[in-house]
């Protein structure tokens, strides 16, 4: 059974398999850009397949591919970038270069992304290079532009998260995101704000991530106000597992004395301090108890210093 891919480019439904990677595979692609080094295991078996069989029927040119190679590396892709590029796409990856390749890295580069920030583009999402850019890639940049975005915020949106830019329907998937923020009650600063910050949060459902995740916030006390705060100041508390990572660290704060009232506003006002590690927050809250500081702390300020201004000021004694 086919895992389901997102096509905005207008590919023939017997032809997405051999195109475009499924959100799994754009996930390990990521996961891989950040260290990851099991990509290769993590692509699922329909993404894998394509690459290696209906693709190579359908774009066995190993001319082209090696012309293709020979221009990335031209424009500075190292090796290493090559070698996931095409450990990404094998060989389905044959992107017409006066047509597709020239053309969007132009474009790339006129929206203001930085050499570095084009190459991370293509490296996590290779299939950018054989997007159409009048008729995809432009029309999306214009509708972030249309959510009160400027150029670098545009840029910054499709550096962090390329696969943006071909793997989301505008009409199923995006524009739904975007009215969801608003109806938490954002104005369209921080809808735009929300999203440059954190556009991968396109990749989540609606259903099973981002409403479990604000009706968790509300039954913890937050109202709709403190709601929308929180996500603008934070969107990236969307990426976090509710049972894996909020629930235990809320209730490690309760544990050590918190009350309701401090845990909201904790959410409310410092939301990124639940980026922070769980035994970051266990050492750190365990240590002001013990020394009797914690009433003092309850903003839990004190999880963003570093481990040695936090030695310093509360363990040197």
């Amino acid at each position: 059974m086919a895992c389901a891919h997102q096509v905005t480019l207008g590919i023939p439904a017997a032809s997405v398999a051999a195109v475009l990677p499924c959100r799994r595979c754009v996930a390990a692609a990521m996961q891989e850009l950040a260290g990851d080094r099991a990509l290769e295991r993590n692509r699922c078996a329909v993404c894998s397949k394509a690459s290696g069989s209906a693709a190579e029927l359908m774009l066995d040119d190993d001319d082209a591919r090696t012309t293709v190679e020979a221009h990335l590396s031209s424009l500075g892709f190292s090796d290493d970038e090559l070698r996931k590029i095409k450990l990404r796409f094998g060989r389905s990856f044959v992107p017409d270069i006066e047509d597709k390749v020239k053309p969007i890295l132009q474009w790339l580069s006129e929206m203001g992304l930085t050499d570095l920030e084009v190459h991370r583009v293509v490296v996590v999402f290779p299939m950018v290079l054989r997007s159409r850019l009048e008729e995809t890639l432009k029309p999306m940049a214009l509708w972030l532009k249309g959510l009160s975005m400027d150029d670098s915020q545009v840029a910054k949106t499709i550096t962090k998260f390329p696969p943006l830019m071909g793997s989301y329907r505008l009409e199923e998937n995006l524009k739904p995101k975007v009215q969801w923020l608003k109806e938490l009650g954002m104005n369209g600063s921080q809808v735009s704000k929300t999203i440059t910050k954190c556009p991968m949060l396109f990749g989540r459902s609606l259903d099973e991530n981002l409403r479990p995740k604000v009706q968790w916030l509300r039954e913890l006390g937050l109202d709709d106000s403190q709601v929308a705060m929180t996500i603008t100041k934070f969107p990236n508390l969307v990426n976090y597992s509710l049972e894996k990572n909020l629930k235990p660290k809320v209730k490690t704060l309760q544990e050590h004395g918190f009350s309701d009232t401090q845990i909201v506003r904790v959410l409310s006002a410092a939301p990124a301090v639940f980026s922070r590690s769980s035994s970051r927050w266990a050492h750190r809250l365990s240590v002001l108890q013990a020394s009797g500081a914690l009433k003092s702390h309850s903003s839990c300020s004190f999880l963003t210093l570093t481990d040695a201004t936090f030695a310093a000021r509360f363990e040197s004694a």
